[in-house]
């Protein structure tokens, strides 16, 4: 099929479509004219989000501080109890020692380990 070379389509000559606005600095005064009352209003409002944002930072701020301050207390006390444990199994080794059970046998209850000889297997 030979298509027609004479035939375009439609198109609107650039003049006819919309410009897009752009903001500019001149429109400042016209976008944001205030009366008195109005700026007040949002001179306070401005200042309330202000101090809202300024405590909620703070605040944040004091919580992880406490919880800092919590994880050192919990740490410092881990090394304790680690250290604690270290003692107690030292000592619970040199409790359940063979030759310290040995000796408490024989001077409490005259209890001797038996010779090699005086064991018989059936």
């Amino acid at each position: 099929m030979i298509s027609n070379t004479n035939i375009r389509t439609c198109r609107y000559p650039y003049t006819l479509a919309p410009k897009p606005h752009l903001f500019t600095a001149r429109d400042w005064p016209r976008f944001f004219a205030l009366n008195g009352r109005q700026r007040v209003a949002l001179a306070i409002i401005a200042g309330c989000a202000l101090c809202v944002g300024i405590v909620s930072v703070l605040s944040l701020h004091a919580q992880v501080v406490a919880v800092q301050n919590k994880w050192q207390q919990v740490q410092s006390r881990s090394v304790v109890l680690g250290n604690e444990q270290n003692q107690l199994t030292v000592e619970r080794d040199k409790l359940s020692s063979q030759e310290r059970i040995s000796k408490i046998a024989a001077a409490r209850l005259q209890l001797f380990e038996p010779a090699p000889g005086q064991i018989q297997q059936l």
